[in-house]
C-alpha cells in the first residue's frame, strides 16, 4: 500500500496504512457495524477512499496556502514550495511521466512532462476527475521564422487531444475523438516558445489542448512567444472546446488555414453540459490565410460558439 507523502503540520509521519486503521478504529468506537470485505462496499475500501480524500484535501490546502504566500509577494515557484513542504521530492520529479502528488492530483514542471500528457491523452487517457497543476513557467524552446512560420529549431508539439471528424458528425456517433476531460490548473504560469503546426487539409482541433471535452477545464494559463497554426478549429489555448476556459491569456501568433480561428479557442460547442470561456484575454496576432470562398470566422477570443445555447463567452 502506497505510503502517504509527509504533509507539513498536517499528516507528518502518518502512513496511508495507519490512517486506514485509524478510520476503522473510529468506526468501531462509534458502534458502526464492520464489514471487512475488500469489495467496493467493504470497510477496507471505504477507509482507503476516505484516506485518499483526506490526502488530496491536505495537498490542496498546501497549494491554497502557496497562493496566499504568492499574493503577498512570495517568489518561490509552486514546485519549490511543494519540495520544501515535502509533498514531492527531487527523485519523484525525475521519474518518467507526470509528477504524482496523489491518486488524482498531478504536476507538470517540464516540456517533457507536457509531452507525456499529450501522448497519454492521445492514447485514450481522459484524466476525468483528475487535476493537473503547472508547477512553474515552462519553456518549450522552439524557434520559428517570424515571416514564414517555419520551424527553425525545437519540435512540433502534438496538441493534447484530437478528433478526426467535425463536431456535427461526432454528435451523430461518427469518427474517433480523444478529449482531455480533467482540470489543468495553470497557477498563473506561462508556457512559452511552443510550436504547434497541424494545418493539413481536413485536420481538426489545434491548440495547446486540441480537444477540451465535457467536464474538462483549463484555468490561469498563458501562452507566450509561441506559434500555433491549424486548419479547422484553431486556438492558442484550445482548438475545440466543450469544457471551461477561465482566466487564460494568449500572447502568441495564431494562424488558421481554413475555418474557425480564435486567439483563445477556435470553437465552443455545448450540447450536453455548460461550456464557457470566461475572463480570457488575447494580446497576440490572430489571422486566417483563407479567402472568403474557402473559409471564415476569425476572432480575438473565440471564432464560433454553437450548440444548445448553454455556452458563455
Amino acid at each position: 500500500m502506497e505510503k502517504i507523502r509527509i504533509m507539513k503540520k498536517a499528516i507528518k509521519g502518518i502512513t496511508l496504512l495507519s490512517l486506514v486503521v485509524t478510520i476503522i478504529v473510529l468506526l468501531i468506537l462509534a458502534g458502526v457495524a464492520i464489514n471487512f470485505s475488500i469489495g467496493d462496499g467493504g470497510i477496507l475500501k471505504r477507509a482507503e477512499d476516505a484516506a485518499s480524500k483526506y490526502e488530496e484535501a491536505s495537498i490542496k490546502e498546501v497549494i491554497d496556502i502557496y497562493k496566499l504566500n504568492e499574493a503577498m509577494g512570495g517568489e518561490e515557484t509552486l514546485k519549490e514550495y511543494l519540495i520544501e513542504n515535502r509533498i514531492i521530492s527531487e527523485e519523484e520529479i525525475e521519474e518518467e511521466g507526470l509528477i504524482k502528488l496523489s491518486e488524482n492530483i498531478y504536476g507538470i514542471s517540464t516540456y517533457e512532462e507536457l509531452k507525456y500528457l499529450s501522448e497519454s491523452v492521445n492514447k485514450g487517457e481522459e484524466y476525468r476527475g483528475k487535476t493537473i497543476y503547472i508547477l512553474n513557467d515552462i519553456d518549450c524552446k522552439a524557434e520559428y521564422n517570424e515571416e514564414t512560420g517555419e520551424l527553425i529549431s525545437g519540435e512540433n508539439f502534438v496538441p493534447i487531444g484530437s478528433s478526426n471528424t467535425s463536431i456535427e458528425k461526432e454528435i451523430e456517433g461518427e469518427g474517433e475523438t480523444k478529449a482531455f476531460r480533467g482540470k489543468l490548473e495553470g497557477m498563473g504560469y506561462k508556457i512559452e516558445r511552443i510550436y504547434i503546426k497541424k494545418n493539413e487539409e481536413g485536420s481538426y482541433c489545434t491548440g495547446l489542448i486540441g480537444y477540451l471535452g465535457e467536464e474538462g477545464e483549463v484555468r490561469e494559463l498563458s501562452i507566450e512567444k509561441s506559434y500555433i497554426q491549424g486548419y479547422y478549429e484553431t486556438g492558442a489555448i484550445v482548438g475545440r472546446n466543450r469544457g471551461k476556459i477561465i482566466n487564460c491569456t494568449n500572447e502568441s501568433k495564431v494562424v488558421g488555414d481554413y475555418y474557425l480561428t480564435g486567439g483563445i479557442a477556435g470553437r465552443i460547442n455545448a450540447t450536453k453540459r455548460n461550456s464557457l470561456v470566461e475572463k480570457c484575454f488575447n494580446k497576440g496576432e490572430v489571422y486566417s490565410l483563407a479567402d472568403m470562398e474557402k473559409g471564415w470566422q476569425t476572432a480575438g477570443i473565440v471564432a464560433n460558439a454553437s450548440g444548445n445555447n448553454e455556452y458563455q463567452v
